[in-house]
């Protein structure tokens, strides 16, 4: 797993160091919308090394190699985490490092609803996956793409008829919920997107 890991990273140095730049500025920004953006955009960077290995015909050598089809999928959806986590720690620096400066001091708000984009991230990441490995990078971002717009249009939808007010939920509950409802779409995801390889190889 290392190794596959070392070679994503290797194959998305370019990326990654836009990345890194993109993630400073940010960080210095201290806009919330460009914080959410940020961290989405973390998440779609597997999508470069799944890209490169469709470009390459990785999976052809890799079928040759002692790797498991769960080290292979599972690569790309901790590259993914792994991304997100850069960006929401970095995130978090530049919210700590402006509290006092020209910004109030973060509260449990504040990092909730951090932690909950953090989450946000990772669902669309395990919904996006399985696109890709089953149709191709290309095909499965326009599927994606249609996928989004449905799942927005269908959400905003039951928001506007949905009486928010009567609805009463202590934080720690949201926060359980919202870590339970992550995990659970990315191991479901992570079993389709193997499954899915396994029977193209």
């Amino acid at each position: 797993m290392r190794g596959l890991l070392i070679k994503d990273a290797y194959t998305m140095i370019k990326e990654t160091k836009l990345f890194l730049i993109f993630a400073v500025i940010i960080s210095f920004i201290q806009n919330d919308f460009l914080f959410s953006y940020a961290i989405f955009y973390a998440a779609m960077l597997p999508l470069t090394a799944l890209s490169y290995d469709e470009r390459s015909k990785w999976n052809k050598l890799a079928d040759m190699l002692p790797y498991a089809a769960k080290d292979i999928v599972g690569s790309k959806y901790i590259i993914g985490y792994l991304c997100v986590f850069c960006m929401t720690f970095l995130v978090s620096c530049g919210k700590i490092l402006f509290a006092g400066l020209n910004q109030p001091m973060p509260g449990a708000e504040d990092w909730m609803a951090l932690l909950g984009v953090a989450c946000a991230a990772t669902i669309i990441q395990s919904v996006n996956l399985p696109f890709m490995f089953w149709i191709g990078v290309e095909k499965g971002r326009y599927l994606f793409i249609l996928f989004s717009v449905a799942a927005i249009i269908a959400s905003l939808t039951c928001l506007e008829h949905m009486e928010l007010s009567q609805i009463h939920i202590t934080p720690g509950a949201l926060l359980s919920g919202i870590l339970s409802f992550t995990i659970v779409c990315n191991l479901i995801s992570f079993l389709v997107s193997k499954r899915i390889y396994q029977k193209k190889s």
